[in-house]
Parts: structure tokens; sequence; C-alpha cells
């Protein structure tokens, strides 16, 4: 519990460390676009009683799988591996006020070869917190909204390169890294399948709270400067923060009465970015984008079971990943730079649906 609660407490101060980097005038806004939410439900406060207003949902899916070997001519090996997801929504809307919160949790872990062997460990296969929530308030289809995105992690992440398993690299952990975008701007919904929200004024706050991480550079943020014997005269930067423009889109559409496909779009410009020229750290204009990509094809089975495949594209230009300048060629020639980062996820498993009566 204490190691929790110190986490949400190094979250809460990475939240309100931009508020105290940026202008007097661009705090009253800020404030101004945050506390109004809280006003306006403040007014719906004695109509709250009544929750038709909202409605609420969980769902949850345990996909395992497992294959066993024993004398077989064809070759292969032992395996087990299970993934746990959760998707949890909870959404406020009347006349022109409108609020929703969305939590998607996965979790998931593979072990290799002889379970008597204790040198195959699991090892981590999907990992994944991604928390939006957003304010609107308008018309029917276009509204002016604020929103906030946070993404991280669950669990201590590490890359296995070929051949060896004490080869592994240390890549990630909670908060290490995190990224939280606070915008405001106006949001498009045609209907009940389709929505896009876009945002010319947005704070992305990108958090490293492991200093071997941030010393070293990582995720963008600035390194920490040693001299010529290698000794550390200044730490790296825990966080970093950019003002740009932002796009979140989605679509969800019921292919068949069992068959849903679910896609969603984030795109993040920073105007400027820091460049380090001369020993000084300068901003240059910035022509990169940032681009976060899911897709999933669900399909229900019956209640109790379902099949998916869920796909992931991410392409961050701070990111900077070590691989193999030729897949083919495992021992050669390794590159340091950004990349486009994909997964994809074929599953089936066990399902169960948590809703409030009014919600479908």
């Amino acid at each position: 519990m204490n190691i929790l609660a110190a986490s949400v407490a190094r979250l809460f101060f990475y939240l309100i460390q931009p508020y105290f980097l940026i202008t007097k005038t661009m705090k009253k806004f800020f404030s101004l676009l945050f506390l109004l939410p809280v006003c306006l439900l403040a007014q719906e406060a004695p109509a709250l009683k009544d929750t038709s207003y909202w409605k609420s949902g969980s769902s949850f899916n345990l996909n395992i799988s497992q294959a066993g070997y024993s004398n077989w001519a064809s070759g292969g090996i032992n395996s087990i591996a299970w993934t746990m997801l959760n998707n949890s929504f909870l959404d406020y809307k009347k006349d022109k006020v409108s609020w929703s919160n969305s939590l998607e949790l996965a979790y998931g872990m593979t072990r290799l070869g002889k379970f008597s062997d204790p040198k195959n460990k699991f090892r981590k296969t999907d990992d994944k917190i991604s928390f939006i929530s957003k304010f609107s308030y308008g018309l029917k289809n276009t509204k002016f909204s604020a929103l906030l995105d946070f993404r991280s992690q669950i669990a201590n992440g590490f890359n296995y390169p070929f051949p060896t398993d004490s080869a592994k690299t240390f890549t990630s952990r909670f908060l290490a890294p995190a990224y939280i975008v606070l915008g405001t701007g106006i949001e498009y919904a045609p209907n009940a399948n389709f929505y896009v929200f876009y945002s010319p004024v947005a704070v992305k706050g990108t958090i490293v709270d492991y200093q071997p991480f941030a010393d070293a550079g990582q995720f963008g943020v600035r390194a920490a400067y040693f001299d010529s014997v290698a000794n550390k005269l200044v730490e790296g930067k825990n966080s970093r923060f950019e003002f740009g423009s932002y796009l979140n889109a989605k679509y969800k559409k019921d292919l068949t009465s069992n068959i849903t496909f679910t896609t969603a779009l984030t795109l993040f410009e920073a105007y400027f970015r820091e460049e380090l020229k001369d020993g000084k750290y300068v901003n240059v204009f910035n022509g990169n984008v940032d681009v976060f990509w899911d897709a999933t094809l669900l399909m229900k089975v019956n209640k109790y079971i379902t099949a998916s495949i869920a796909t992931t594209m991410i392409y961050d230009d701070d990111v900077k990943l070590l691989r193999r300048k030729d897949e083919d060629k495992p021992a050669g020639e390794r590159i340091l730079g950004p990349a486009i980062q994909f997964r994809e996820v074929i599953s089936v498993g066990f399902a169960a649906n948590i809703r409030s009566k009014n919600a479908k």
C-alpha cells in the first residue's frame, strides 16, 4: 500500500507541474477551462439524484492458451499464456452537458519451455493503462470540449534480444514512461458511432519516474550532464512538457449482431521541440507528429465466450529503440532511433459484462 500511495502522490505532482510552468495569463485560462465542468455540474446538483442521466458499465475478459508436447515428431515447445482485459466507462449526459470517462486496462504473460525448469519464467506480453476523460458543452453535433488523456503501463517491461534471457534489457515501468495530455477544443459527433475532437491549444506531459531512464534522456526528457570523468553534475529531468495541437477520433460500428469493429486514432504535434546547441537547449520548429492508433474486431460467440483481433500502432520520434538493422541477421549491426511500433493480439476467452440499467 505504501508503494501504491507513493506512486499516486508522484502522479499527482506530475499532473499539477505544468500549471506552475506556464505564464500568468495561461494559468487563468487553464484554471477557467478545467473549473468549467465543476461549475456547470454544480448547477445541475439538485437533479443529480435522478441517476437516469448517468450510464456506467464494465467488461472483463480472460484469455488463456496452453500447449503441451511429449515425443512429438514434428517438434514443438510447451507454452502457457494468459491475458486479462478490462474496459470501463462512466458517462453523464443532460441537455447540452455531457461528461464521458473511459478506462482500459490490459495485462498478459506467457511462458515457454518445460514448466519444471526454473529458467523458463513468465514474460510480459501485454500491459496497458489508458484513461480518457472528456467534458463537453454545446449543441447536438458540435460542442466545446476539454479533455484529459493519460497513458502508461502497470509493471516492469523488458526487451529479450536474441539469443539468451540473460541479455534482457529493462525498458519500462509504472510512470516510466507515462503520457498526459490536457487540451481544450471542438468536438464533432454526427452520430453515436463516431466523434472527433481537435484542440489547437494542448499540453502534453511526458513522465519518466525512473532516474536511470531520465539520466539517459530516454523518451525525450533532458539527459543528465556528466563531466569528463563520468561524474554526474546535473540529474536528468523526470518530466517534459510540450505545447501543440491534439486530435482524438473514435469510430465504432456493429458489423453484425455479434461482430463489432472499433478504432481510435490519437495525434499530437508539438509546435516546437528542444534541441541542444552549443551546450544550451533552444526551441526549434517541430515537424513530427506522434501517432497512436488502435483497432479491435470483437466477435461474441455467446454471452460468456468472445474472440477478438486487436492491433496497436505507435510512432513517437522521442522514443529511441535499439533494434537490429537487418531483422534476418540476429547477430548483426544494431541501430538506435525512432521506429514504428506495432502489436497484434488474437485471442479467445471468457467475458463478463456489468452495466447500469439505462446503459445499452
